[in-house]
């Protein structure tokens, strides 16, 4: 792999220094002779260890243990309904458009990203992650337009005003401070970048017989918080960004459905439960999770 696939257009910074970084043999280096290795010969490992990652490392494990099984690359109806909604928000790249994909686990979002003609900065904090999506994308011949890297969201290892595309789908719920990953986002994102968010819902949206599976679920994953409109908005506000549109996703029908077909091993309704739940996805209450796109505003622009 050359150079110009681990650093594209020289976006990646220093976690320490903020330094551009530059790849030595099986390191990356900057200015300040801060050194990072390099997974799998190729990712980044862009990780201040002067921080506590204490907090991660349960969910680290759990991610790692779900890649386990993984069986490469696949686009189910549920991931493709994600990838719409960014495409949508986003629109055609121009030329050396570049987006981040924060939390990228599987890599799907990032790899039709990739194929549509963006360049694509995957990041997760779970190493085998993003060796499975290092080799869906190499399979799928789109590696040469995805910079994978191993870093943490609340320390993004990317250069001030460079990106034009930003997706966090299910991972604000996971990070100790939102408005710092928030404003993270800020700093990395140009003006008039476009966003997506996926969060789960606050749980006053939620069914109640459904509040202790949802309970326990946020345990076992490591969720910290929920979102609804109103929350995402004034987050976002804070930092200049606007909220453009939310929809909702998980209804009952959906839930139940893919239970079910999990009993009977079998995704034969797939498409026609993703249907189902497209029909409400103006209707927060009885849904599980929360999509919001969003813009940054143009300096000096007025909320």
């Amino acid at each position: 792999m050359n150079d110009s696939q681990v650093t594209p257009k020289n976006t990646l910074r220093c976690v320490q220094c903020h330094e551009p970084l530059l790849r030595q043999g099986a390191t990356m280096c900057c200015a300040n002779a801060h050194t990072y290795p390099l997974a799998d010969g190729i990712i980044p490992i862009l990780l201040d260890q002067r921080g506590n990652c204490s907090h991660y490392a349960g969910q680290i494990e759990y991610f790692t243990n779900e890649f386990k099984n993984y069986g490469g690359y696949r686009l189910d109806p549920w991931m493709r309904k994600y990838v719409d909604a960014a495409m949508q928000h986003f629109g055609p790249p121009h030329a050396g458009a570049t987006a981040v994909d924060i939390g990228a686990a599987s890599g799907y979002i990032t790899i039709e990203l990739a194929r549509a003609g963006w360049h694509v900065i995957a990041l997760d904090l779970t190493p085998a992650s993003m060796v499975s999506l290092v080799q869906s994308a190499r399979q799928q011949g789109l590696l040469e337009r995805i910079t994978p890297v191993i870093a943490s969201a609340m320390d993004l290892p990317i250069a001030d005003a460079s990106i034009d595309a930003i997706v966090g789908n299910a991972v604000i719920e996971h990070l100790p401070d939102d408005d710092k990953f928030t404003a993270e986002l800020a700093r990395v994102a140009k003006p008039g970048a476009r966003g997506l968010l996926v969060a789960p819902i606050k749980l006053k949206y939620v069914w109640p017989w459904l509040w202790p599976v949802n309970y326990y679920h946020d345990r076992r994953i490591g969720h910290l918080r929920r979102y609804d409109r109103a929350t995402f908005a004034a987050l976002l506000a804070r930092h200049g960004f606007s909220v453009d549109q939310a929809q909702y996703s998980g209804h009952f029908v959906k839930v139940a459905g893919t239970l079910g077909q999990m009993l009977l091993g079998t995704h034969r309704y797939d498409e026609w439960l993703e249907r189902c739940d497209r029909r409400g996805a103006q209707r927060a209450f009885g849904s599980s999770n929360l999509t919001v796109t969003f813009h940054k505003l143009s300096r000096g622009a007025i909320i």
